[in-house]
């Protein structure tokens, strides 16, 4: 299948970062900011538009918090920073599919590169994803390192750590290995359940206000 990217005179970078956000996070955020400066060193004439991209339900994962709980957290996270907040899916009915979202941005920025961030779990469940050997046809994944072992076979040999090739060849994988904070939402909400002191340091303090004021994942802070 031919694919459908622009050549690499593409007029905007739009970078996604996709998920329940439940609660958004600082690996998250470290994630997103490291994705955009190296976008801006490599592209500095390009504009970049990053976007976190919050599902109304993950297919493969329990039902999550209040679309306006999470929504709140995350403009409150994107305060004073470059990112914003994109609500494409969040009032879709779950399950919501990420070849569907794909074609839907890609029939919106058919001139723009598109690129989706991924931490090591969406590689390593990639092969039970909807119609999964056409999302790269429509957006380039923009990996976390963490284990090689821990991807799905058919995306090992589209794996490159070099970022000219992963910017030259639409069908690569970057591979980036920017110390991530070893934290996922579950076990924050778990620790806010138990002792919110531990969650603490891996939330924006707004974040973990707001999360305080209406006694999310607990039933007091």
């Amino acid at each position: 299948m031919q694919t459908h990217f622009p050549s690499i005179s593409f007029q905007k970078i739009r970078v996604f970062l996709g998920g329940s956000f439940d609660p958004i996070h600082l690996g998250h955020q470290t994630m997103a900011k490291a994705v955009y400066k190296k976008l801006q060193q490599t592209f500095p004439k390009t504009p970049i538009i990053l976007s976190f991209l919050p599902t109304a339900g993950n297919p493969l994962k329990s039902a999550p918090t209040s679309v306006n709980h999470r929504l709140s957290m995350l403009n409150l996270a994107v305060e004073n920073t470059p990112f914003i907040v994109d609500s494409l899916e969040v009032y879709q009915k779950p399950p919501v599919f990420t070849i569907d979202t794909v074609k839907q941005l890609k029939k919106c920025y058919v001139d723009d590169w598109l690129i989706f961030i991924v931490g090591q779990d969406s590689l390593a469940s990639f092969d039970r994803w909807k119609n999964n050997k056409d999302i790269l046809n429509y957006v380039q994944f923009w990996a976390f390192k963490r284990n090689a072992n821990q991807v799905a076979d058919r995306l090992k040999n589209q794996l490159t750590n070099d970022f000219s090739e992963f910017s030259q060849h639409f069908d690569k994988i970057f591979w980036d290995d920017t110390p991530i904070p070893d934290i996922s939402s579950s076990q924050i909400r778990q620790y806010l359940s138990q002792s919110p002191k531990l969650a603490k340091p891996f939330l924006l303090p707004s974040v973990f206000d707001y999360i305080k004021t209406h006694q999310l994942y607990q039933t007091m802070l």
